[in-house]
């Protein structure tokens, strides 16, 4: 599949080749190619955007680019499996240009990890090596850095330049270049392990002896002339194609350097004297490709997209999310970017690239949205832009005693010792948590939680917005039928209901049941913001609601039938033990730092935790439960208990106790002869409402036998 490398090398990296369909759903281009995932330094996938991350090698490049990894993702660096599972301490270890060069060394038996560009190693503008790299070097500290590149960038500067930068970083461990020949074997060190076959290893330990030292304090043009020199007598060998193409490289090396024209004159003068170069035409060519560089620069593609709904721009931060910009503003950074806006005749280079994101980036839908990292995806049919991914924290090993005891607390039941709530706290979090770490966007119950005043109710759910993702909103209006609106619920993970002027009314809660059923199973909704068309997206969404346990507050949800009771667990809580200062500004927020320093040891907790087998739900991933105390105090409040007791009121009044029978039509114009004429009437205000509440009673007498 790749030269340089066995399958079962590439098998082994989880290197496959994926269809347009496929690649489109993991990185967002539709285009074929090989997939290379990425590992951590324990060997674990990287997320990046709350996706895993990887890159595709196209199988039919666009223009210069050959790569693609997901827009809005950082700079990674890729660890082949034995460099990610080995705990070697010592030697050396390479830094190379390229996964599948990495890959190839390390199959020869050099440690080698990949880089997707000469500065490839470094991440927040250079200033620190990527977070893989380092904890690579952390683990094996290697005795020295090989920085390898291809056998072209003795000719390049920014080779020399990335170099100098990487031994600074790495200091004081010591940076080395080893070199492959112009005239060599290949250009790339997969390419040289090819042709070379059985003898590579010598061949590269002959490579390793000559290489040179790259001092942190070195001058990149210093490091570009010593690169140069050793290179003289290969460049001299090279004939035809191969010597034009080294001469001209030499020339741009050479305008690259007119800002240091001492060490631009040292270039110049040894190639006159060693490659039989005239210093006249080599002068000319370098002023020419000077002006050149200058005037025409090719310039940079930006990762931009155009929101025609707001008539905007959208362009990745320094944060790795999508910010919006405005027309004139992308000018300007279309300009600093290369791409000229100097009209003379029609369109400018930078009018047609502002028609090309125009017509080939546009979007139905960008913002937020919940449980997917930031990106384009195609999704329901449609080309959407994620501008900004749940901050999700990770696990970490340690100790979480408050946040236990505040659990235990809040769910153990002293007067139902028999009724396990914790596990099912935990068992619900787990599973919404881990939906959102793996990219397993599964649906979840709404979790209820019904309580004493100040008991501790809402930190809790203040806690599950930290646990997914650090973001909420409040859905109660839209889930309730006080208004059609609900974009501002799709950027939420966390859908929360805490003290609310809720409805009491059986039509309200009716409507509450029925959005309460839909955004805890289906997977498509209905995004419909203010002023926009609807259009249909995928969230992941968790619902919660805390009341207290007073039976006028128990009337925000919805009467618990066969069609609803799967998806809510309902839980009691009782007072935590909270910190005496609890009521004051400081109190709260020493409390709360204590409790979001623990946050990460208790993640650690719920991925290690076991589900019980007989919690386990294929669905959900957790049973439902609905607390005994509760459900007896909702059944007393119900429609159907309601006519219930105006039926037994209204027999004993006409003194028909056991002896009256008759149709639902027969029953409501008996009421309405009868002291509770005026609550039937408020009661069965809809057509078919005896009959209807009549048959709940009967389902639950029979579940009572």
């Amino acid at each position: 599949m790749r030269p340089g490398i066995s399958n079962e090398m590439l098998a082994r990296a989880g290197v496959q080749h994926v269809s347009a369909a496929e690649a489109k759903e993991l990185c967002g281009l539709d285009a074929s190619g090989l997939w290379l995932p990425y590992r951590n330094a324990d060997g674990s996938e990287i997320r990046d955007g709350n996706k895993v991350y990887g890159r595709l090698r196209l199988d039919q490049p666009r223009g210069d680019m050959k790569y693609y990894q997901s827009a809005g993702t950082n700079v990674h660096a890729y660890l082949p499996p034995t460099v990610a599972d080995d705990n070697t301490v010592g030697g050396d270890l390479i830094i190379i240009e390229g996964e599948f060069k990495s890959l190839s060394q390390t199959e020869a038996g050099f440690p080698a990890v990949g880089i997707s560009g000469f500065y490839g190693f470094g991440s927040k503008g250079g200033e620190a090596l990527v977070p893989e790299l380092a904890a690579v070097i952390e683990r094996r500290k290697p005795a020295r850095i090989l920085f390898c590149g291809d056998s072209d960038t003795a000719l390049n500067y920014a080779f020399s330049h990335a170099a100098v930068r990487l031994a600074k970083l790495v200091h004081p461990v010591p940076v080395w270049l080893p070199r492959i020949p112009l005239n060599g074997p290949g250009k790339g060190a997969d390419d040289c392990r090819a042709a070379l076959n059985g003898t590579f290893a010598d061949w590269w330990q002959e490579r390793m002896a000559k290489a040179i030292l790259v001092k942190a304090d070195a001058e990149p043009a210093a490091l570009a002339v010593e690169l140069f020199e050793l290179e003289m007598a290969a460049i001299a060998s090279l004939n035809g194609a191969a010597r034009m193409k080294a001469e001209k490289r030499l020339v741009q090396l050479a305008a690259v350097l007119k800002n240091n024209p001492l060490v631009q004159e040292r270039i110049v003068t040894l190639a006159v004297k060693n490659l039989d170069i005239s210093r006249r035409g080599l002068n000319k060519a370098v002023a020419a490709m000077e002006k050149t560089s200058q005037n025409h620069a090719e310039p940079k593609p930006l990762d931009v997209v155009y929101d025609p709904a707001r008539k905007c721009y959208w362009i990745p931060n320094d944060r790795s999310e999508m910010i919006e910009i405005t027309e004139s503003a992308l000018t300007r950074h279309l300009a600093s970017a290369g791409f000229i806006n100097d009209r003379k005749n029609g369109n400018t280079q930078l009018d047609d690239e502002l028609n090309r994101i125009q017509c080939k980036r546009d979007v139905q839908y960008a913002g937020p949205l919940a449980g997917h990292g930031v990106g384009l995806q195609e999704m329901c049919g449609q080309r959407i832009l994620v501008t900004r991914p749940p901050r999700l924290l990770q696990p970490a090993s340690g100790e979480c005693p408050t946040l236990e005891q505040f659990i235990v607390d809040l769910f153990d039941d002293p007067d139902h010792p028999e009724f396990d709530q914790i596990q099912y706290v935990l068992s619900w979090l787990k599973v919404s948590y881990e939906s959102l770490l793996n990219d397993e966007l599964r649906p979840g119950q709404l979790l209820a939680i019904a309580g004493p005043r100040d008991c501790g109710k809402s930190l809790f759910q203040a806690l599950i917005t930290e646990i997914l993702g650090g973001r909420s909103a409040k859905p109660y209006r839209y889930m309730s039928g006080a208004t059609e609106f609900n974009g501002d619920l799709f950027a939420a993970e966390h859908l929360m209901i805490e003290d609310e002027v809720a409805f009491t009314d059986i039509r309200a809660r009716r409507h509450f049941g029925a959005r309460i059923k839909d955004f805890t199973v289906n997977a498509v909704q209905s995004c419909h913001a203010k002023n926009r068309p609807a259009l249909s997206l995928k969230p992941f969404w968790r619902n919660t609601i805390t009341l207290n346990d007073e039976p006028e507050n128990l009337l925000i949800l919805p009467p618990i039938d066969d069609s609803i009771e799967d998806k809510i667990i309902l839980l009691r809580a009782k007072k935590a033990r909270l910190p005496a200062d609890i009521g004051t500004a400081a109190g709260r927020k020493i409390f709360w730092a204590k409790l979001m320093s623990e946050l990460p040891a208790f993640l650690e907790l719920l991925v290690h935790y076991q589900i019980p087998a007989a919690l386990h739900s294929g669905r959900f991933g957790v049973k439902h439960f609905h607390h005994p105390a509760l459900m007896s105090a909702l059944s007393e409040l119900s429609p159907e208990e309601r006519l219930f007791a105006l039926i037994d009121t209204a027999l004993e009044e006409k003194e028909h106790v056991g002896k009256w029978s008759g149709t639902a039509t027969d029953l409501e114009r008996m009421l309405a002869e009868t002291k509770v004429a005026f609550e039937a009437r408020r009661l069965l205000d809809w057509n078919n409402a005896a009959g209807t509440y009549l048959g709940r009673l009967s389902v639950s007498e029979t579940r009572e036998c």
